[in-house]
């Protein structure tokens, strides 16, 4: 009673995510399970700025069983020359094979690594994500301003379930191998149409124990969020990562449930809780389910790096001391090593350049 409207203008970002791999989560909430070892259109724009997104699936697993994540490719305005491509191993490469250090950027895209774990991209079009090279977790956000003028994987952000599966050829696909096949970059590149959805707790009976692991969302340490979050089909999601490969997927399951309950404000540690998913920190980094490394490396203070609030699961420097590359670990600022022009220079050393000292 008596209450009064406050009406703001929020610019809401939408989120597309892949977890494990394996599991796609399209902008208007479709799930559905991913298994193909080609490249493939996660998003694409149907806007006057283009741009594309996709990953690049190849074998992995100590028998090449599985497909994994190789790489995630940005191109803009279907300029290939400039295309920008993170790999599994967390290099990023410009066009063809340049190779180049974080922070980077241009005209277009910023890219710096948030964490040990996570790189982030940040565009000046509304779009930005973070990529967890090794647990094969994206996050792809979009501004509001994309609403629908999406295609690819991650469906057509436009509010309708229904239509997420449209194809490049205008078609609602109906199952989700055919909506996979159809977003193939490359028809030459063969994948089966009938896959069989075998429970990997079946073929992998040395993995049961890792998947009994994942009852710890439905316990006490991921309690606080379930009155915001179902854990339920993160459960699910949880027990097929663990039986397919082991203790590392089980815990990149577990992370992607306590980022969703982050996204909810609510913080979970769980790995002071689950004895396989305890994170080693080195060099003097600790961890902290959101933190970031922006500002707090010697490089970025070199270059006057400009931060965004983006954080991420991960390690990263205590208050008061920044990682210097050179030395691999953190240091008080009057120990930190100058990085200029792709030189190293020792602390309190004097160089001179064409403009002066």
């Amino acid at each position: 009673m008596g209450g009064v409207w406050n009406c703001t203008e929020n610019n809401c970002t939408a989120e597309c995510t892949v977890m494990g791999d394996a599991h796609v989560t399209t902008f208007d909430g479709r799930i559905f399970m991913h298994m193909g070892s080609c490249q493939y259109v996660l998003v694409k724009s149907r806007g006057s700025t283009k741009f594309t997104v996709t990953l690049q699936y190849s074998a992995c697993g100590e028998s090449q069983e599985h497909s994994c994540i190789h790489s995630v490719a940005l191109v803009v305005d279907e300029d290939v020359s400039r295309q920008l491509t993170l790999t599994r191993e967390g290099e990023i490469v410009i066009g063809a094979s340049m190779a180049v250090n974080l922070p980077y950027s241009d005209d277009m895209v910023k890219v710096r690594r948030l964490t040990s774990m996570f790189v982030g991209l940040r565009s000046v079009f509304g779009l930005r994500f973070q990529y967890d090279c090794q647990g094969g977790r994206i996050y792809l956000q979009l501004d509001s301003t994309w609403m629908g003028s999406t295609i690819g994987l991650c469906g057509t952000l436009n509010g309708n379930l229904r239509d997420d599966f449209l194809s490049p050829a205008g078609m609602i696909e109906g199952t989700p191998q055919l909506h996979v096949n159809a977003w193939k970059v490359s028809s030459a590149c063969l994948s089966p149409v009938n896959i069989p959805v075998i429970d990997p707790c079946e073929m992998n009976q040395q993995n049961v124990f890792y998947a009994a692991q994942c009852d710890v969302l439905m316990e006490e340490v991921f309690a606080p969020c379930h009155a915001y979050v179902s854990p339920s089909m993160y459960h699910q999601q949880c027990r097929y990562q663990a039986c397919r490969c082991g203790s590392a997927c089980l815990c990149t399951a577990l992370s992607h449930y306590a980022y969703i309950c982050n996204k909810h404000h609510v913080t979970i540690n769980f790995r002071a809780h689950v004895s396989e998913c305890g994170m080693v920190c080195l060099g003097g980094m600790m961890y902290h389910p959101c933190t970031s490394t922006c500002g707090r490396t010697c490089q970025s203070i070199s270059s006057g790096e400009e931060c965004d609030g983006d954080c991420a699961e991960g390690c990263s420097c205590t208050e008061g001391t920044f990682y210097d590359h050179a030395r691999q670990r953190c240091v008080l600022l009057s120990q930190c090593h100058c990085y200029f022009m792709g030189s190293v220079f020792q602390p309190g050393e004097v160089s001179f350049s064409s403009s002066g000292p």
